[in-house]
């Protein structure tokens, strides 16, 4: 029986999907005896994001974060009630904290440079593979969503490994693992030549 593209019982499927989730949330790399890669598109755009998103704030997982996606979030709410209510003075609140002007900032500045640097890798990796008949658009998507995420398994040709990418393509992956892993924020400071003068 197939369940939603994922064969066996409705148990056997979602016992997979909750272990995948898990696995792509919290950056293991951990892949089980199922398929994952024949899984429906909607299934793999999910797992796409959640490779953004990754763990939760202060954990060692990768991705933007949770925390700071609901920064952004809340932010964005705030934004537009200001648009129809220009007077109010509305705060990004986490629990009951109220979260600085600063640090909303910077979560800004991070999560648009993730974006930015995303959309470089997908086109990088599109570029470097072209050649490559069995590379397409959603491997470039996955391999740069698992490589900035510091994920491991990607869809397409990156399901399991890099085996079936070229040299160009896996030393591409190695630089936006390194970015990711740092944080982007620190390699990308490492480059102005103000940071040089101090």
């Amino acid at each position: 029986m197939m369940w939603g593209r994922i064969p066996g019982s409705s148990f056997t499927a979602l016992r997979s999907s909750i272990f995948q989730v898990a696995s792509t949330m919290t950056t293991t790399g951990f892949v089980n005896n199922f398929d994952y890669d024949a899984w429906s598109m909607a299934a793999k755009v999910i797992l796409i994001l959640l490779m953004m998103i990754g763990g939760c704030t202060g954990s060692t997982g990768g991705g933007i974060k949770v925390g700071r996606v609901l920064i952004v979030l809340k932010y964005t709410y705030n934004e537009l009630m200001r648009s129809l209510h220009p007077k109010a003075v509305m705060v990004v609140k986490i629990g009951d904290k109220m979260v600085k002007e600063n640090t909303v900032k910077s979560v800004l500045l991070f999560v648009q440079l993730y974006i930015l640097i995303f959309i470089f890798g997908v086109l990088a990796f599109a570029i470097t593979e072209a050649s490559n008949p069995q590379f397409n658009f959603l491997s470039a998507i996955s391999a740069t969503a698992c490589c900035l995420g510091v994920v491991g398994p990607g869809f397409g040709v990156v399901a399991l490994d890099f085996t079936g990418v070229s040299e160009a393509g896996r030393a591409l992956g190695f630089f936006f693992m390194y970015i990711g892993r740092l944080e982007i924020l620190p390699v990308i400071l490492m480059f102005l030549p103000e940071t040089w003068k101090r």
